[in-house]
């Protein structure tokens, strides 16, 4: 397979057409991934990474205020271990502090930069001079290439803004304000964007957590944005200031979005066909209680499943459903078992895809009887005027169905429900059922780490069926897309936050803390050895749980300091 890499790169750069593509990412090549490429010139940490087109260069931004261009793969080298390779170029920019942001523009004739001294600037790569800057209010986070000749900008005043190049000129298509802010705490700044070409649609993430997705019509005038959809996920609290959406990035089609939200996980949202959040339960129809046998593969993967779960071993419990799942998909014993996994590993956010889980599989089977009832009762920590109204409909199938035993336990768990649901008024009652949500809920998440020390960490799409992003470990992370994770390794000596794909290999530049950045590419098994990389179930749940324990300790704090602050606001009214 290196050997692959390396000819494409030789006939690419003699230019010739490869007939072939190369081999697209799968979990073989993960486990392999490797350091095999340093690239040794910065002088403080690389805060941002951006191949070409043809994924040829690679452009990065430092605190050092210095743009470097990079030539990574050299089909003259053997892939081994950490061969090193200095810039192509290093320009010293007009930016006075830290560089956040580095895209390839103008037909990569250009570089965009944006940065801690509130400007963005465009470098000519002949000139090294900047021929165009603008300077905003705040840091520039990120920056999203729309053309040619514009460009868009997370600012953290709480604006996306616009910059055209040929009028010369810059202004924001789009700022946070409280009036567009609904029930989420005063946090405002824009910390991430991305824009998708084919689909017109801009990608604004900011604190509070929140994902707007506009659709955007550009003509030779100022563009027209119309609001399109507000992603959240659904066990959040709303009303905490903690989160932030330190990265997004459509997929290749636009279909998805995958976003990296500070203090909590990486989630996937579905763009083209999202659902409201929604407690609601399935109704009961005709079919029968019991779901219809598993296929042998997926049974003897849900017996390795159940096996592990007895042991107490519920991290792994959980993959090894996901693999049955896979190889039977939507299959309700299989889901509400993952559900029950889930529900026993305790990670932040786990008992709500408890009940995901639990209400996936009772679409696909409303009479499941063990999935209802682990639903209702995850309810009564999430909503418990929801709750109520599952366990009375639960009842009242029972009375007409069941036999006295289902019916005694339906009305054991409605009466535990209405005890303590207490004496909620009629208002409050009504209140709650009438408040129609307005976020869109992830389609998948993606958990194990740490995201708390810095607000750029990125999380990318490797194809279509991986994710990768870095974390406040130092680790690099890659999951399936359905939430498995298969791999973590050592990127960064502190803190990992930049993870990119190459366009056109199977290889990942990676960069955080370090001055330096290292490429990732499959190496064969005999060096494999070479790298600190886990993917056994257990050093992954070793991995998993300390970032596990950080975050609870961080949302701890967290909100102690948020109360603290509420009740000084108070005292000062």
């Amino acid at each position: 397979m290196t050997s692959s890499i390396q000819n494409f790169i030789r006939e690419r750069r003699n230019g010739r057409k490869r007939a072939l593509a190369l081999p697209s990412w799968n979990e073989d090549f993960i486990i392999r991934l490797g350091i095999t490429t340093i690239l040794e010139g910065h002088t403080g940490c690389v805060n941002c990474l951006e191949w070409n087109k043809e994924g040829s260069l690679l452009v990065s931004g430092s605190d050092d205020q210095f743009i470097r261009i990079w030539r990574p793969h050299d089909a003259e080298q053997p892939i081994s271990v950490s061969n090193v390779v200095t810039p192509l170029s290093s320009i010293k920019t007009s930016h006075t502090r830290n560089i956040f942001a580095t895209r390839f523009f103008d037909n990569h004739s250009k570089i965009i930069s944006g940065a801690a001294d509130h400007e963005v600037h465009v470098t000519d790569l002949t000139t090294q001079q900047s021929v165009f800057s603008e300077k905003f209010e705040n840091r520039v986070k990120k920056i999203s290439v729309v053309d040619n000749y514009r460009f868009l900008s997370a600012v953290e005043d709480g604006s996306a803004q616009l910059s055209d190049t040929r009028a010369g000129r810059s202004f924001p298509i789009f700022s946070i304000t409280a009036s567009n802010l609904p029930r989420v705490a005063n946090i405002k700044e824009v910390k991430s964007i991305d824009f998708h070409a084919n689909t017109n649609m801009i990608a604004v993430g900011s604190g509070g957590g929140l994902v707007r997705i506009f659709d955007a019509r550009f003509d030779k005038n100022e563009p027209t944005l119309m609001f399109g959809k507000m992603f959240f996920p659904g066990h959040c609290d709303r009303d905490r200031g903690g989160y932030s959406v330190t990265h997004v990035a459509f997929s290749e089609d636009g279909s998805e979005l995958l976003a990296n939200m500070g203090s909590e996980h990486v989630y996937l949202y579905d763009v083209k066909n999202p659902s409201l959040t929604s407690l609601k339960l399935p109704e009961f129809d005709s079919t029968p209680e019991e779901p219809s046998p598993l296929p042998s593969k997926a049974e003897a993967l849900k017996e390795t499943g159940n096996l592990l779960f007895s042991e107490q071993q519920y991290f792994g419990a959980f993959q090894t459903y996901l693999d049955a799942l896979s190889s039977c998909p939507g299959h309700p014993v299989l889901l509400n078992n993952a559900a029950s996994a889930l529900l026993n590993r305790k990670l932040i956010g786990d008992k709500y895809e408890s009940f995901l889980f639990c209400q996936r599989a009772l679409k696909k089977h409303s009479n499941y009887r063990k999935a209802r009832i682990r639903a209702i009762k995850l309810l009564r920590n999430i909503d418990l005027i929801v709750a109520k109204d599952e366990s009375e409909k639960l009842y009242e199938y029972d009375l007409k169905n069941s036999d006295k035993k289902e019916i005694s336990a339906s009305r054991k768990i409605r009466d535990n429900i209405l005890k303590v649901l207490g004496d909620v008024p009629d208002d409050e009652e009504e209140d709650a059922e009438s408040a129609a949500p307005i976020w869109l809920d992830y389609k998948n998440r993606f958990v194990g780490h740490y995201n708390c020390q810095t607000d750029i960490k990125e999380a990318s799409f490797l194809g279509s069926e991986f994710i990768a992003a870095g974390s406040d470990c130092g680790n690099l992370f890659v999951w399936q897309r359905n939430g498995k994770l298969i791999f973590i390794a050592k990127a960064d000596g502190n803190i990992l936050n930049c993870v990119q794909p190459n366009p056109k290999l199977t290889s990942i530049a990676t960069a955080g803390i370090d001055n330096e950045i290292k490429l990732w590419q499959p190496v064969d098994e005999s060096l494999s050895d070479s790298y600190n990389s886990v993917n056994s179930t257990a050093g992954l749940v070793e991995h998993v749980e300390e970032n596990s324990e950080s975050l609870r300790q961080h949302v701890r704090q967290d909100n102690e300091l948020m109360a603290q602050m509420n009740s000084q606001f108070c005292v000062n009214q």
